[in-house]
């Protein structure tokens, strides 16, 4: 037997139309949500740079009263207070199951912040500041060799003209002779690509952010 029920185009009506893009069912509102959360993260960046620029002026100024180590000590005792309390907050604990990889995280950075600290004191400011901003040219060739990933002609040229600029950069060190402080602030950027890329390793182990940081602070703090 035939069945009573006919579609709307079979009795002569238009079909149902799909719902409209955005709507239920459509793929708008994650596309929205994805978007600002990518916003979001950008502009936390920003905070983050200006952040790590400011604490880079307060280094300095401090530099005249406190040894290197001293600073390194304080700014340590109180990045873990604060990740304490996040982590407190969020209800996580300091335990961790990746130990090994915090170590290596934790001395890399600790390593890297006390080059940069110590460049701080013996350069200008914004000439310290860009060469321990060269880690990302760094962390380029380190995810090219332990990553495996093939490096794109973007990529490439990107990379030559940043170290060009390190070169270029480190022109006034060596013209005032402070090439061993323009050396070591070139390094602490190497040795922070090091870090972030155990940053990663470790986000990738599900390791909450304010614990990496906390263990950070307590390596750097012993």
């Amino acid at each position: 037997p035939t069945s009573t029920y006919a579609s709307p185009a079979a009795r002569g009506g238009s079909p149902t139309p799909p719902p409209p893009h955005g709507g239920r069912g459509g793929g708008g509102g994650v596309t929205h949500a994805t978007g600002r959360r990518d916003l979001m993260q950008s502009l936390w960046m920003v905070v983050a740079g200006f952040a790590f620029a400011l604490m880079g002026v307060f280094v300095q100024v401090a530099s005249a009263h406190y040894t290197t180590a001293e600073l390194v000590f304080w700014r340590s005792i109180l990045q873990m207070a604060v990740a304490w309390a996040i982590l407190r907050q969020a209800g996580d604990s300091v335990r961790t199951q990746r130990l090994g990889m915090h170590v290596h995280r934790g001395v890399a950075g600790f390593v890297s912040l006390f080059m940069f600290f110590y460049a701080l004191t013996e350069l200008p400011v914004a000439t310290a500041m860009t060469l321990n901003y060269s880690s990302p040219l760094f962390l380029a060739i380190l995810l090219t060799v332990l990553a495996r990933e093939r490096p794109g002609a973007k990529l490439v040229g990107t990379v030559l003209p940043g170290f060009a600029g390190v070169v270029l950069l480190l022109q006034p060190a060596f013209a005032a002779d402070q090439w061993h402080a323009g050396l070591i602030g070139l390094v602490s950027g190497a040795i922070s690509a090091v870090a972030y890329w155990n940053v990663r390793e470790l986000v990738h182990a599900e390791e909450p952010e304010a614990r990496v940081v906390f263990y950070f602070g307590l390596f750097a703090f012993a």
